[in-house]
């Protein structure tokens, strides 16, 4: 990705774990339709206008933008990258809500917070 200091294989195999590459995550996206663990995500907004990073830990048939809450947002400035590594991952879905949401990560660019207004994103995750 342009502008990232993350590097990671050019495979879909990083080590046990999984990456997932999308130059331009808008819609929400499925990155796993199981529970699992992220370890490390990279974003980079596309766009001359702040936008977000709506994180979701239910499937992508679950989710409709601007309707069901986000369960993370990461909120980048214009033409910004930002990555998080977890030295912890982070487990998706949390145990408490498992049995009411379901099993997944699914992400979105959006322009607002909680919004159904599409950005364009470009994301690399590292999960399980």
């Amino acid at each position: 990705m342009a502008g990232s200091s993350v590097c990671i294989a050019s495979s879909d195999k990083v080590g046990s774990g999984k990456a997932f590459f999308n130059d331009a995550v808008t819609t929400a996206v499925q990155v796993k339709g199981t529970a699992g663990q992220v370890y490390m995500i990279d974003v980079v907004n596309t766009t001359a206008a702040a936008a977000y990073l709506q994180i979701f830990f239910r499937p992508a048939a679950s989710v409709t933008l601007g309707t069901t809450a986000p369960d993370c947002v990461i909120r980048l400035l214009a033409s910004v990258g930002k990555t998080i590594v977890f030295t912890v991952p982070i487990g998706f879905p949390p145990a408490a809500s498992a049995a009411t949401q379901g099993s997944g990560l699914t992400i979105a660019g959006t322009t607002t917070p909680t919004g159904s207004t599409t950005a364009a994103l470009s994301v690399a995750a590292v999960y399980m």
